[in-house]
Order: C-alpha cells, then sequence, then structure tokens
C-alpha cells in the first residue's frame, strides 16, 4: 500500500476499511475509511458505524439505501427507520426508503410520517418483501389550516375533524368506569352513546340539559338524578304493547296505549310547547269570567265542510282565518307570523258560556212565565166571583 502525503491532495492513495481505517488515532480498529467512490465511512472497534455515500445519504449502522431520487435521506439500523429531507418535504419513516418509489427495508409492515409543504401527513402500509414496492395508505392529514383528518386527505373540505372509513366506532372514550363511543353501525346508521352500563348525557354552556339513562330513558331539562326534576321525561316501559310506555311532562306522569291518547297531553299551538293540561287555580292568574261580548264573537264562528289539500276525504271544523277576523285571536296559533291553526279546546269553553247564558235567559223566562201564571190565576179567580159563580 502506497502512502501519498502531498501539499495539493493532502493524504491520498489509501482508502482503508472497517477494520484497518484509512484515517486512525492511537486505536487502530476506529477511525475513517473509503468503501467506495464519493463514499466516507467511520468504524468503531473494527465495525462500520456510519456512512455519507454518493448522494449525500447518511446511514447510521447501515449502508443507506434511500437517495436514488435525488433527496438526501437519513437512515438508522436495525428496524429500518429513516428520515428524508428536501426543501419543504421531510419524511420520517420505518421499514420504509426511496429509491425510485418508496420500498420496503425489511420484511414486516411499514409506516411513514411527511410534513409536505406544511402539511402533516401519516401512512401506513402492511407487511411486504424487503425491497419490493410500498403501496402506502394516507391514514391521517393535519392541514396547514389545522383540520385533522383519520382516513381523509382534504379534512379542510368538510370539518375541523373528519373520520371517513368503514362501520365501527371511530372515536372511543375509556374513563374510570365508563367507554363513551361515536361512530358507525353496521355502515347504515350513526351511533353515539355509552357501551358500559352508564348514562348518556348532554350539555350546553356547562350545564347538563338532557340525558338519556342506561335503561333507555329519555329526560330533557333533567336536573334531578332520578329524572324528579325532568321537564320531559320520556321511559323505557309500558305494558309490553307496542307503542305504550310512559310520559312525564313538568313532574306530572301519563301513561299511554295504542288504544287510547291521554286528554291530559296537549300541544300548545301558541307557545309551540308540549304540555300537561293543568287546570287549578294554583297555575293561573287574572282570573277574570268570559264576557257576552266573547261569547258573541264565538256565536259568529260559521261551522264548515271542507276537504284538506293533501287528502281526500272530507271533515267538519272552523275556520282558523275566520275566528281570528271576528277576534278571536286567542284561539288561533300562528306560525312564523302566518294563521296556522285553531284550538278547539277553546270552543267547548264557550259553548259552555254560551248554553249556561242561555240557560240563565231560559230561567228568566220561566220566573216570568210563572209571574204570568199567578197574574193570569188571579185575574181567573176575581172573573169567576164576579159572574157569581
Amino acid at each position: 500500500m502506497t502512502l501519498i502525503l502531498s501539499g495539493t491532495d493532502g493524504l491520498s492513495d489509501i482508502d482503508g476499511s472497517a477494520a484497518t481505517p484509512a484515517i486512525r488515532g492511537t486505536d487502530a480498529n476506529t477511525g475513517i475509511f473509503f468503501p467506495a467512490a464519493d463514499t466516507i465511512a467511520f468504524s468503531e472497534g473494527g465495525v462500520e458505524a456510519m456512512r455519507i455515500d454518493a448522494s449525500g445519504n447518511l446511514g447510521l449502522g447501515v449502508t443507506p439505501k434511500s437517495g436514488s431520487g435525488g433527496v438526501p435521506a437519513f437512515e438508522i439500523s436495525g428496524s429500518g427507520t429513516g428520515f428524508t429531507s428536501q426543501g419543504a418535504f421531510n419524511a420520517f419513516s420505518q421499514n420504509a426508503y426511496y429509491a425510485s418509489g418508496w420500498k420496503y427495508a425489511a420484511t414486516g409492515a411499514a409506516a411513514s410520517y411527511w410534513q409536505d409543504g406544511g402539511v402533516h401527513k401519516w401512512f401506513t402500509a402492511p407487511s411486504g418483501t424487503a425491497n419490493n414496492a410500498i403501496s402506502f395508505t394516507q391514514a391521517m392529514t393535519l392541514d396547514a389550516s389545522g383540520n385533522l383528518g383519520v382516513g381523509e386527505t382534504s379534512p379542510g373540505s368538510y370539518s375541523k375533524f373528519v373520520v371517513r372509513g368503514g362501520s365501527g366506532n371511530f372515536i372511543s372514550y375509556f374513563g374510570a368506569s365508563t367507554q363513551t363511543i361515536l361512530g358507525d353501525n353496521a355502515g347504515d346508521k350513526g351511533q353515539a352513546g355509552t357501551v358500559s352500563n352508564h348514562p348518556f348525557i348532554f350539555i350546553t354552556n356547562a350545564t347538563q340539559r338532557a340525558s338519556i339513562t342506561s335503561g333507555g330513558d329519555f329526560r330533557w331539562s333533567d336536573n334531578g338524578a332520578n329524572g324528579d326534576g325532568a321537564m320531559i321525561w320520556v321511559r323505557n316501559g309500558g305494558d309490553g304493547t307496542a307503542n305504550s310506555g310512559r310520559l312525564s311532562l313538568a313532574y306530572n306522569t301519563v301513561n299511554w296505549t295504542p288504544a287510547s291518547t291521554p286528554d291530559t297531553l296537549r300541544w300548545d299551538g301558541n307557545s309551540g310547547r308540549l304540555t300537561i293540561l293543568t287546570s287549578a287555580k294554583k297555575y293561573k292568574r287574572n282570573i277574570t269570567p268570559v264576557t257576552d261580548q266573547q261569547l258573541d264573537k264565538a256565536l259568529k264562528l260559521e261551522p264548515s265542510y271542507y276537504q284538506r289539500l293533501e287528502y281526500e276525504y272530507w271533515e267538519y271544523g272552523f275556520i282558523a282565518d275566520q275566528a281570528d277576523e271576528i277576534g278571536l285571536n286567542e284561539i288561533v296559533s300562528r306560525v312564523n307570523g302566518e294563521i296556522n291553526g285553531l284550538d278547539y279546546e277553546k270552543i267547548g269553553v264557550f259553548a259552555i258560556g254560551l248554553i249556561k247564558r242561555h240557560q240563565k235567559t231560559l230561567e228568566q223566562q220561566q220566573a216570568v212565565i210563572e209571574e204570568l201564571k199567578a197574574i193570569i190565576t188571579a185575574l181567573t179567580a176575581r172573573i169567576d166571583a164576579l159572574e157569581g159563580k
């Protein structure tokens, strides 16, 4: 072996090896050697520890495989882990290297994380054979606007957080004793709730607004542990027949079956609320009798016979527009300011009032008749006396 030392070339014409590096100190098997053209390697204890190849790729404990695409790479032995960087692109990969396309460093599964133009991308690949081409799947994406997609490559097209994939739960949270899920059921139904034997609650402004108990009861505006404070409490129960069950509104409970609907449950067209019909004095104020003027308005209602636009059959009823025209707007319901319906329950109130008024008139007339009958009787007696009867 010839060693040349000159002021122009420096130390040359000796390549060395891992066991006998060309440049070393007092340790004969640790130093720098030149295993190939345009390649520098470093050895420790006679074993190659690091290499920089002709493409500028760095290998720690491994001969770097990456770089045929002109992108410098950093590869680590053992797991086939590598780092590739060029401009706005960085890739950190496991069991993968780039050489005219991504390839398996060894037989097994592969994964890769990219920073590409401000976008973070995570890729996975099933097990493959060493040096065969990899078909990566982009499993997760965090775009430059902070939108996260799991199984979705363009999350910003939908929302801040997007999950795309087959059926199953895409979010599962495990607490100390609960499991909460959000996902897809059988590919055609969304699902959210608890898998464990616990209730599912709905919260706004840090306050519980509704809940579904572990037994399937739905409670709206629930502030009681047992549903005692629920404004609406639909219970999962009944008498075993279809559509039977129990509904509680504002502390009152209504049981229903397919054969009947409780007359204590009503829809208030003016307030837009489903309520229990309460009639106790304690629920009311400003109680006054219905006036004769109001009763006279009710007498102007015209019973009608008509067909609804969506049905062929005929039915009897009243026209809400007419009730509004004659001044009975308290029993007319509106939707978005337009006349919509009529509270037929209140018609009975007017009917009772009119019946009572007529009854009073009849009683007054009966009193007059009785008075006239007494006068006639008295006159008849006087006539009889005059005639000597």
